[in-house]
């Protein structure tokens, strides 16, 4: 259940952090289907579905698989981190 806690907790800061990010005129998307997504679908309904699939797939089918969740973590760890590196340049 902690990891399920870390990944929904991830994925808010991740929504946060990303648009944070985009609210700077220097800023875009990096991943290519993100931004076709926000762009088609704009930025708050392309999050929201997609968090929420991740949480709800996290919670309904991941959760006992330790050897999942653990990397699934990791890697959304990493995507906040350049997301709050990125925040902090000038």
């Amino acid at each position: 259940m902690t990891l399920f806690l870390l990944l929904a907790a991830l994925q808010a800061i991740d929504v946060w952090t990303t648009y944070a990010n985009l609210k700077r005129p220097d800023r875009h998307e990096a991943n290519p289907l993100m931004a076709k997504a926000f762009k088609e679908i704009g930025f708050w309904p392309t999050m929201i579905v997609l968090k929420c699939g991740v949480v709800a797939l996290a919670y309904f089918i991941l959760l006992p698989h330790t050897v999942i969740m653990l990397p699934l973590c990791a890697f959304y760890t990493l995507i906040v981190a350049n997301n709050f590196r990125l925040l902090k340049e000038k």
